[in-house]
């Protein structure tokens, strides 16, 4: 990595450091309502049309999170926008006088692109002013100027992203890489814990172990919707690379804290090893944070007691070649990582070898709950449009676009359209009182200015991002523009809009399908348990199941930690958080097991033992305690896969002390019991699921109530 000194500065990083730095929340809200304000100024002084459109469309990419510093993620977003605004206004020239048909190709467009963004691993914002531009530049039904009308709208949008995106660059700038230093440096402490607590007791070594999945998570997602430019001196497949080394790390620390220190007494080299291996880790935070290169040492290979393991046991020998061959992977892989950490903070250009990997796809396609919410969407915007054309209230199509384009926020959402309702109620009455004591005595730019810039701090600064937007809806009921016309009719017309399409959305939460907390969550479950359970057969291809388990559980403990306690007297958070950490344990050794499973594929002994004693059968237990609902059911199921672990081991034993040494070489029978042992961690996950899964009263959670 270059240092300042060999390298110019750039003019946003000298811009920020002239500036004091306060605190996030703080900076976002600033760099927010600066952003809105100028939109709102800067159209009004040249005297452009449309100027309000910029001021929503900033709005609506706030509602996303803080301003980022990465002018590519801009570039995307004004490429959508304009991508957005093409197919509206090729959709109006292809059916000028079809209405039926048009309306019908514009839903399915902005479903389609709407579900996109819900699938998107990256900025979904990209997606959504897409389907916003697709509907804005439909002039309400009207036909005269329409093409000058949607370029006013496209223009006007991409003018407000501009405006964002300089901001984001030159005021305070988010920069990724340092996110992504911190993140790295912090996985780095947390895997010197894990390493420490691995001879600690069995409730430290899971503490920490669960600590070092939580950070090496946060890291791995860091890989997605981030441009190259977000990363110094790494290219994408560099980033990607280093962080797989530290997936392959933190597995193997993690498998050795879950299964002891016991096997390691064998190995007559072995503090030599772990003092090499400790002192790599130690040094992996101070590489990130102040950029000191690694001390690498020479390769490690373990070294045996063989009078010892000659008179051990079969399955003993077996344990202490895996967990030897464990340590002997780790320091492997720590040398690796740190090699490619020493080219990058090299003043040279960065160069490292990587492994070729399967591209994993930015989209996360065949979520069940994907497609229920892409249903309920069209479902929401042909209903606003039939009420459009039936009732034909004041400004219609503006019902049917608000209502269809801030669908994705309440739709299989924790936000609740009756909050929402709650929230633009005080917005309304706070713009109103705004608009006849404040906004009708401003006579100058200045003035206006400051007012606009209070009025947007305000909602940014003491609201979530999420609902800022709601709160902010009201700077659109002043109808700013050049010749301004007080009218508090007008005020009274955006009342009603506004009622109207949360009315609806407000339906669509509990219809078609429930959006309260507990059914969200039984769902979530059902779809969770069925995919472990697919991970945990032996011989299934499990690719989808794997790319669709994380998601799929990071969804379960959002509904279940929002389910109102106040109307279950029975459950019992304890039992809830517990559940959720054994979900998680769970999730975490079943990757281990598919990783084993895929590099073993072609192991004799695995085929051989499978063809004797049938497949692993975490599977069946899994899949019961999913249909499962009463306490005894649950109690059942751990006593029953209790007996099946034993049985399962005793056949493992018997395999191993009948099995001919000649018969297989040491990599094999070491590869075989490292998948074995990892099938035991998921038995004895399932057990552990059982007995927390008895203390949860599941029945209670299917009580009907609206």
């Amino acid at each position: 990595m270059p240092t300042e000194s060999a390298v110019a500065i750039s003019l946003p990083v000298r811009v920020s450091r002239l500036l004091p730095r306060p605190s996030a929340r703080f900076a976002f809200a600033f760099k927010s309502s600066l952003a809105v304000m100028l939109a709102y100024l800067i159209p009004l002084s040249q005297g452009w049309p449309q100027g309000q459109t910029a001021v929503i469309c900033i709005i609506l990419i706030a509602a996303a999170g803080p301003i980022g510093a990465s002018v590519l993620k801009g570039t995307l977003r004004v490429l959508g926008t304009v991508l957005g605004g093409i197919i509206g206004m090729a959709l109006i020239a292809a059916f000028p006088q079809d209405r039926e048909l048009y309306l019908l190709l514009t839903s399915l467009a902005v479903t389609a692109v709407l579900y996109l963004g819900r699938i998107y691993r990256g900025d979904p914002v990209l997606f959504t002013l897409t389907a916003v531009m697709i509907m804005m530049v439909f002039n309400n039904g009207g036909m005269d100027d329409i093409f000058l009308y949607g370029i006013n709208r496209t223009y006007m949008t991409v003018f407000g992203i501009v405006v964002y995106t300089l901001i984001g660059i030159y005021l305070w700038p988010v920069r990724d890489e340092t996110a992504h230093d911190t993140l790295a440096a912090e996985l780095g402490r947390k895997l010197m814990q894990v390493f420490r607590a691995a001879s600690a007791s069995q409730p430290e070594r899971s503490e920490a172990a669960e600590a070092v999945r939580d950070s090496l998570e946060r890291l791995r997602q860091s890989r997605y919707g981030l441009g190259s430019d977000s990363r110094k001196a790494l290219s994408n497949r560099q980033w990607r690379s280093i962080v797989d080394d530290y997936e392959q790390i933190a597995e193997l620390l993690t498998r050795r804290a879950e299964e002891g220190t016991e096997a390691e007494s064998f190995v007559q080299n072995l503090s030599e090893g772990l003092g090499q291996i400790g002192a790599m880790i130690d040094a992996l935070a101070g590489a990130w944070e102040q950029g000191s290169p690694l001390i690498l040492p020479a390769p490690w290979k373990p070294q045996y007691d063989k009078e010892a393991l000659a008179s051990s046991s079969h399955l003993q020998r077996a344990e202490t070649v895996a967990a030897a061959q464990r340590l002997s992977d780790l320091h492997t892989q720590l040398r690796l990582l740190g090699e490619k950490i020493n080219a990058m903070l090299s003043p040279m250009p960065t160069r490292f070898e990587y492994r070729q990997r399967k591209p994993f796809s930015r989209f996360l396609w065949g979520d069940p709950d994907d497609f229920r919410s892409a249903f309920v969407i069209f479902l929401i915007f042909w209903t606003t449009t039939l009420l459009w054309i039936w009732i034909n209230p004041p400004a219609g199509f503006i019902i049917v676009a608000l209502a269809t384009l801030l669908s994705p926020l309440t739709v299989n959402t924790p936000l609740q359209p009756a909050v929402m309702i709650v929230l633009f109620t005080f917005s309304l009455l706070f713009a109103a009182v705004s608009y006849i004591f404040v906004f009708s005595h401003l006579h100058s730019g200045w003035q206006l200015g400051a007012f606009i810039f209070a009025y947007a701090f305000i909602g940014f600064y003491f609201l979530k991002p999420e609902l800022s937007i709601f709160f902010l809806i009201g700077l659109t009921t002043f109808n700013i523009a050049n010749e301004q016309v007080f009218s508090f009719s007008y005020f009274l017309l955006f009342l009603f809009i506004f009622y109207a399409f949360l009315t609806v959305l407000l339906f669509f939460y509990y219809f078609p399908f429930s959006t309260r907390a507990e059914s969200m969550f039984l769902r979530r479950k059902r779809r969770f348990f069925t995919l472990a359970a697919r991970l945990a057969e032996t011989g299934k291809n499990a690719a989808s199941a794997l790319r669709h388990l994380d998601p799929s559980l990071e969804k379960m403990k959002l509904w279940l930690f929002k389910i109102d306690r106040s109307y279950f007297d029975t459950l019992d958070d304890e039992a809830l958080t517990h559940f959720a950490k054994t979900c998680d344990t769970l999730a975490y050794r079943l990757r281990i097991l598919q990783h084993l499973r895929r590099k073993n594929r072609y192991n004799s002994l695995r085929r051989r033992y499978h063809e004797t004693y049938g497949a692993s059968g975490p599977a069946k237990y899994l899949e019961r305690l999913n249909k499962a609902r009463r306490r005894n059911d649950f109690e059942a199921i751990g006593r029953e896969a209790e007996e099946a672990m034993k049985a399962e081991h005793a056949a493992l034993e018997r395999f191993l002390e009948t099995l001919p040494t000649a018969d297989s070489g040491e990599k094999e029978l070491v590869a075989f019991y490292e998948e074995t042992a990892a099938v035991a961690q998921v038995w004895k996950t399932v057990r552990s699921l059982a007995k927390t899964m008895a203390d949860i009263d599941f029945p209670a959670l299917r009580t009907a109530r609206f």
